[in-house]
């Protein structure tokens, strides 16, 4: 991510489509990119396997066995990103255990001060652990969108596999490598 033109893994996000008059003759960016996909070293679309950690406690062992399976099928779950994977959950059992604190104590309390007279006052406050829950939801969701467990608009298809070139596109490249070998 990043660059000129992208905005990240955001509905529409990103460099925008060319019209289709502008594509046929300038070129489809797709198909003139001589970029390898980041999924050519995928065999068959199948993801690696990880395994999940051995020493996760229960609650985050069940968010494991529930988000690993999509985060796998979307190739974003491998050896290397298993500790943020980890992380993620951790994430997600603390805001939980957060969201069950704000509950059961309520969103709001009263809030009694004593002036220099000896008069009390008595105000609404908002949940002290709201602040935090808020910072840990918005941790929650960057970590989601990076493992690419929340929709996004964007289609992350495995493999994709390019057209034939039509003839004015192979003109195209024609005319690119003559320039080239001058």
């Amino acid at each position: 991510m990043g660059g000129k033109g992208s905005g990240g893994s955001r509905v529409g996000a990103g460099a925008k489509r060319k019209d289709s008059a502008l594509a046929l003759v300038h070129g489809s960016r797709g198909l003139v990119s001589q970029k390898p996909s980041p999924y050519s070293g995928v065999v068959s679309g199948l993801p690696a396997v990880v395994e999940s950690p051995s020493d996760l406690p229960a609650e985050q062992a069940v968010l494991w066995d529930e988000l690993a399976p999509h985060a796998l099928a979307s190739h974003t779950l491998t050896p290397e990103t298993a500790l943020a994977f980890r992380d993620l959950l951790e994430a997600i059992v603390v805001k939980r255990a957060l969201l069950a604190r704000v509950e059961s104590d309520g969103l709001v309390y009263i809030k009694v001060t004593v002036d220099g007279t000896g008069a009390e006052h008595q105000e609404l406050k908002s949940h002290p652990l709201l602040v935090q829950f808020r910072g840990l939801m918005q941790r929650v969701e960057a970590g989601m969108a990076r493992f690419r467990l929340t929709p996004d608009g964007k289609d992350h298809g495995a493999v994709v596999v390019p057209q034939e070139l039509s003839a004015l596109e192979k003109l195209q490249a024609q005319a690119q490598q003559m320039r080239r070998v001058r």
